[in-house]
């Protein structure tokens, strides 16, 4: 899958098939990786002598991937909970603070977007009772 972070343990792994003597294509084929990141990290590997990845740009992330896991299902259970109430809950269970945008943003990557509740006039007792009569009337009516 491209994209995604080759871990330590599969670069080691990778650098071991490579000094056993397979080829780059039959470690990518073993690994079930692409041929140039295995390429690249054998290349890196006899560049410097190490394979780890090197800095990323840009600010690293305040939260864990366990952390918006948390997040994602604190919402999924108290789905009307407002999103100030979301972040003291977050500080109390992790002793950290964060911002309101940074739980909006994680919970919008987990697929949960800010919905305001359907409002709906309420129904008379007049209402029913009429709703009901009606039923009654139409209660023997075919559907074509």
């Amino acid at each position: 899958m491209p994209g995604h972070e080759i871990f330590a343990f599969d670069r080691a792994r990778i650098i071991a098939l490579h000094e056993e003597g397979l080829s780059r294509h039959q470690i990518a084929d073993r690994l079930n990786l692409v041929r140039s990141t295995v390429s690249r990290i054998i290349q890196r590997y006899m560049d410097t002598g190490n394979v780890r990845s090197r800095p990323r740009l840009g600010r690293p992330r305040i939260t864990t991937e366990r952390q918006n896991r948390y997040l994602a299902q604190f919402a999924r259970r108290n789905r009307s909970v407002p999103i100030l109430e979301r972040r003291s809950q977050f500080k109390r269970t992790y002793d950290q603070v964060i911002s309101s945008r940074t739980i909006s943003r994680r919970l919008s990557n987990a697929g949960l977007r800010r919905r305001r509740p359907l409002r709906v006039p309420l129904l008379t007792l007049h209402h029913r009772q009429r709703r009901l009569q009606w039923a009654r009337e139409h209660q023997t009516w075919l559907l074509p």
